[in-house]
């Protein structure tokens, strides 16, 4: 394990050679990425999970559809496996009703956990959504129903895609949304 020092020497040199792919990268997202890799260091005391997996890809397969993917970490436990995926944005949290049902209807952990069943065969423990800014988790768990449930979710999903049936759901991903400029219901 590499001391907190080290760690923010290694993520400045990492930063340094996508600076030159992504000029746009600021010395604000400099300092922000090092002031939360080392909050990050200090929440775990140094001591890290060992991950059984990062960026494990995988394929799925729907019906006659095809999802790839990428799991940003897996890590094995006592009881199978947790998937955990970072996340940037505002943090959610347990102790709260609306972020639990969040958790428990977001068809990205779904989709994961649909993965490690039918692609990598592990036995999921738990889903995990961790909010780096804050070091914070949210989990959720997943039945076999609530699997068979997202995959005729996902078959409606493609057959409305195949449909060519886009209906826009205007939110905050507008502002990140390449199709804005032209798109009527863009807020």
């Amino acid at each position: 394990t590499p001391t907190k020092e080290d760690l923010v020497t290694f993520f400045e040199r990492a930063f340094q050679k996508q600076k030159e792919l992504y000029p746009e990268l600021s010395d604000r997202d400099l300092n922000l990425g090092k002031e939360k890799l080392a909050a990050y260091y200090d929440f775990h005391k140094g001591k890290f999970p060992m991950p059984h997996a990062v960026e494990k890809a995988f394929t799925l397969k729907v019906g006659g559809h095809t999802i790839n993917g990428k799991i940003d970490r897996v890590d094995m436990t006592h009881n199978g496996y947790t998937i955990v995926d970072y996340k940037t944005g505002k943090a959610r949290s347990n102790e709260n009703a609306d972020d639990k049902k969040f958790a428990k209807d977001s068809l990205q952990l779904s989709i994961y956990a649909l993965a490690a069943k039918e692609f990598f065969k592990w036995p999921i423990d738990e889903l995990v959504l961790y909010y780096i800014y804050e070091n914070s988790t949210l989990s959720s768990t997943r039945a076999d129903s609530a699997l068979e449930k997202t995959k005729d979710r996902i078959l409606s999903i493609a057959e409305n895609i195949q449909d060519q049936k886009f209906e826009a759901l205007p939110g905050r991903h507008c502002q990140w949304c390449e199709y804005k400029r032209i798109c009527p219901a863009a807020e």
